[in-house]
């Protein structure tokens, strides 16, 4: 089976490893039984267990054959909106020097989130009201 960018794929975890205290993997396995790392870290509040099968597309695969791996979301989807909750603004320039405002929120699993609004939206919605972006 050959594996290609952005297709996503089912992947069972079939372990945790500790290298060191502060780098930590699952180990997947694919359908064919092909094994990868996906660094643990960045996934604890997904709440990974040993055994499950998850779903994840296929992000970039490099030079050197190295797949990078994204789990699919347990909440949110590609391409649907969804509400967040607004923690602050900040006006920054686009690739063509136009002024637009960078919106940080905060998704459900306490993440912190950036959505970009081509509309000056400071004067219409507060830091603890919520927006939907996609």
């Amino acid at each position: 089976m050959e594996l290609k960018e952005g297709i996503s794929y089912n992947y069972q975890i079939t372990n945790h490893i500790e290298l060191s205290a502060n780098e930590s993997y699952y180990i997947l396995k694919d359908e064919t039984g092909r094994k990868q790392l996906l660094k643990s870290e960045y996934y604890k509040k997904y709440n990974f267990q040993i055994g499950q099968i998850i779903n994840c597309k296929i992000d970039h695969i490099n030079c050197s054959g190295k797949i990078f791996l994204e789990p699919k979301h347990p909440y949110y989807n590609e391409g649907e909106f969804y509400e967040f909750e607004i923690v602050g603004y900040k006006k920054i320039k686009n690739k063509l020097d136009d002024d637009i405002i960078e919106v940080k929120l905060i998704d459900r699993l306490g993440e912190i989130a950036f959505c970009l609004s081509e509309q000056n939206i400071t004067d219409k919605k507060f830091p603890g009201d919520r927006v939907w972006c996609k």
